[in-house]
């Protein structure tokens, strides 16, 4: 008999093993390594999700069989925009109609517009197309970047303004990131604000090599964003990983090959209720 019902406070860490476990089994049937959950990567997905139970507690659901976690989905609505931050099921009880009803739980009576970044699943590719989202396949640029030809760009800021950022956000997406800017950068990495006359934009990324998000008024401000971000990650010796590059995102994919990076097939974004923003890639967690 399987449970679903609202997540609660306490049960915060119980979250990380499902996702674990889900997240190896899917790189074990696409016949890669699995990334390590280092007590970095544990302590940051612990506080994320203590951040969606603060922000949105009515948004977070487990399927619980005989006391046992088999399944989680967390989302969030910021100004109208709901986004699916995680839906992982356990390998031993997928396929069983468990993903359909977290996601369910999830939207709850939400029709409008919404956001997934989502994994190369193609169970849970087909659950997003049945609850109306539209499927945007993705691109993944990786690799150490190249960064010699590209120079600081004079309208490029260290730090994010938050105020301006949640102002682009709300012409790009149609709503602020708010709150959730605390975790995006969250002393991982730098941010970054672009600002010229009526052209603004911003981004946040790791030292280590991970874009976080991008956001600009016009291609031309988030394709500043991405080259500086890439210098920086050369400067630092980090290997570059710049997810969520749909067909709509050409500048990214631009600056990527400019920058030597590697391209493969990976996931998709899913958008509904909207157009995709072109001059925006997305935060895979916090959307």
């Amino acid at each position: 008999m399987i449970e679903v019902r609202l997540l609660q406070p306490e049960e915060a860490p119980k979250v990380a093993p499902v996702t674990a476990s889900a997240f190896a089994d899917l790189d074990r049937r696409h016949h890669r390594p699995a990334p390590p959950w280092t007590d970095q990567r544990r302590a940051w997905f612990e506080r994320r999700v203590r951040h969606f139970l603060e922000q949105d507690p009515g948004l977070q659901w487990v399927a619980v069989s005989d006391d046992r976690f088999v399944g989680v989905a967390m989302a969030s609505l910021r100004e109208g925009l709901w986004g699916l931050s995680l839906l992982v099921v356990r390998p031993d009880a997928q396929s069983g109609g468990i993903g359909r009803q977290l996601i369910d739980a999830a939207l709850g009576d939400h029709t409008g517009r919404g956001v997934i970044c989502a994994s190369d699943d193609g169970r849970a590719l087909r659950r997003y197309a049945a609850a109306g989202f539209e499927v945007h396949p993705c691109l993944v640029l990786t690799g150490p970047p190249d960064a010699s030809s590209f120079a600081a760009h004079p309208a490029i800021r260290e730090g994010v303004d938050r105020e301006l950022a949640d102002a682009v956000d709300r012409l790009v997406r149609g709503a602020a990131h708010g709150p959730d800017h605390e975790l995006l950068q969250g002393g991982r990495g730098f941010g970054l604000t672009y600002e010229a006359g009526g052209r603004r934009g911003y981004c946040y990324a790791s030292d280590e090599g991970w874009l976080s998000i991008v956001a600009g008024t016009d291609e031309g401000v988030s394709t500043a964003l991405l080259r500086e971000t890439l210098r920086r990650h050369a400067d630092a010796g980090a290997e570059t990983t710049v997810s969520h590059v749909t067909a709509g995102q050409q500048w990214a994919l631009r600056v990527g090959l400019d920058a030597g990076l590697k391209i493969a097939i990976d996931g998709a974004v899913c958008w509904r209720g909207m157009p995709e923003p072109s001059a925006y890639l997305p935060s895979g967690s916090l959307l």
